[in-house]
C-alpha cells in the first residue's frame, strides 16, 4: 500500500528550499511529500487526485484552493496563536521542519501519523519552557536582559514576554501607547469567556520577532490576581498557542513572586556587584531558605554585566539589546536552554 502524500504549498522560496532540505536528510518520514512554489504547478498536481494532503501558507489560501480534491487542508499560519474557531487547522510556520511535520501527522490523524507524531512523553506540540528573570537588587538591569533574551530566542523559535514589575515602563521604550493589555485577557477570563486565544492575539505587540503582552500602566491595576488565574493563563498558551518560550520579567509589582519562581524552568538572576546590592541578593536567598523551596535555588543561574553592557540611546531601545553586551551574554544562555 502506497504511503500518504502531503504536498506543501508556499510561494516563499527560501522556505520551502530549507523544508525540501529537511525532508532530504530525513528518512523515516511515512508520508511522501512534494513541495511546490507555483500556483498552476501545485493546482496540476492536486487536481490528478494524487494527494491526501494539502499544507498551504495562509497567504495563498483562497477559496479557489478549498474546493481541490484532498482529504486535509492545513494551513501554515505566520502567527503563533492559534484560532479554535478558524474551519481549517492551523500550524506554525516558523517552528522547526520537524515539528511542523509532526503536527501534520497529528491533524491528518492517520495510524502512521499518529505513531510517527508521538515523542518519547507522548507530546505532539512543542512544550512551552517557563524562563523567568529576577533580581532583588532595584538598580540591576534585569528587564533588559529578559528582553534581550527574549529576543535572541525568537529568532528560532515562538516566544512570548510578560513583565511583572510594578512599573514597566514598556510604553515609553516601545514608544507605543497600548490600546490592549493584559488586564483586558484576564477580564475576559474572569468571565467565562471560552475562547481566550484570540483576546491574547489583539493584545500581543511585536519587538523585531519577539511576541509581547503588553503589560497595565502600573501593577497595582492586577493586584488582586490570583496566582490560579495566571496558571489559567499559562495553560491557554499551553494548549492554544505555539509559542515554545514564554519569558517571565519578575519584578515585585504583582506579588506571588514564590510561586513565579516555582512555576519557572529556569531563573536567571543578574548579579550584583556592589555591597548593598550583594546584601539584597543573600537576603533573597536566605527568604528561598525559609519557604521551604530549595528546588528553586537549582534553577537559578547567576550573571553578570554591568551598565556599559546597555544601549546608550532611547531609540529602538529595544532592538538594540540584543547588539550590546548584554545580547552577548544572552545569545550565550540560548544556546543552552
Amino acid at each position: 500500500m502506497r504511503r500518504k502524500i502531503m504536498v506543501l504549498f508556499d510561494p516563499e522560496t527560501e522556505y520551502a528550499v530549507r523544508f525540501m532540505e529537511y525532508i532530504s536528510r530525513k528518512g523515516s518520514i511515512p508520508l511522501e511529500i512534494h513541495v511546490f512554489t507555483d500556483f498552476d504547478r501545485v493546482k496540476a498536481y492536486i487536481m490528478g487526485g494524487r494527494a491526501e494532503i494539502l499544507l498551504v501558507s495562509e497567504r495563498v489560501m483562497s477559496d479557489e484552493i478549498s474546493g481541490w480534491p484532498v482529504e486535509r487542508i492545513i494551513i501554515l499560519s505566520e502567527k503563533a496563536v492559534r484560532d479554535p474557531g478558524e474551519r481549517y487547522p492551523h500550524i506554525y510556520k516558523y517552528q522547526s521542519s520537524n515539528d511542523v511535520v509532526r503536527e501534520v501527522m497529528a491533524c491528518y490523524g492517520s495510524a502512521a501519523g499518529r505513531e510517527r507524531a508521538r515523542t518519547e512523553d507522548e507530546i505532539v506540540k512543542p512544550v512551552l519552557r517557563i524562563l523567568g528573570v529576577y533580581s532583588p537588587a532595584p538598580s540591576v538591569p534585569a528587564s533588559a536582559f529578559a528582553l534581550a533574551l527574549g529576543q535572541v530566542l525568537a529568532r528560532s523559535s515562538p516566544v512570548l514576554y510578560m513583565n511583572f514589575e510594578g512599573f514597566s515602563g514598556l510604553s515609553g521604550l516601545f514608544h507605543e501607547n497600548f490600546e490592549e493589555n493584559v488586564s483586558d485577557i484576564l477580564y475576559s477570563m474572569r468571565q467565562g469567556e471560552k475562547d481566550i486565544a484570540p483576546k491574547i492575539t489583539a493584545a500581543v505587540r511585536r519587538v523585531g520577532e519577539l511576541d509581547v503582552i503588553p503589560p497595565c500602566l502600573s501593577g497595582q491595576e492586577l493586584i488582586g490576581i490570583s496566582f490560579r488565574e495566571w496558571e489559567k493563563l499559562f495553560e491557554v498558551l499551553r494548549q492554544e498557542t505555539a509559542y515554545e518560550y514564554l519569558v517571565l520579567d519578575l519584578g515585585d509589582g504583582l506579588g506571588h513572586l514564590r510561586d513565579f519562581l516555582e512555576s519557572s524552568d529556569r531563573i536567571y538572576m543578574p548579579a550584583p556587584e556592589s555591597i548593598p546590592e550583594k546584601v539584597r541578593t543573600d537576603a533573597f536567598e536566605s527568604w528561598i531558605d525559609q519557604c521551604g523551596i530549595p528546588q528553586v535555588r537549582d534553577k537559578i543561574r547567576r550573571l553578570r554585566f554591568s551598565s556599559e553592557d546597555l544601549p546608550k540611546d532611547r531609540d529602538r531601545y529595544a532592538e538594540q539589546l540584543v547588539w550590546t553586551g548584554l545580547g552577548r551574554i544572552a545569545a550565550g544562555i540560548a544556546d543552552e536552554v
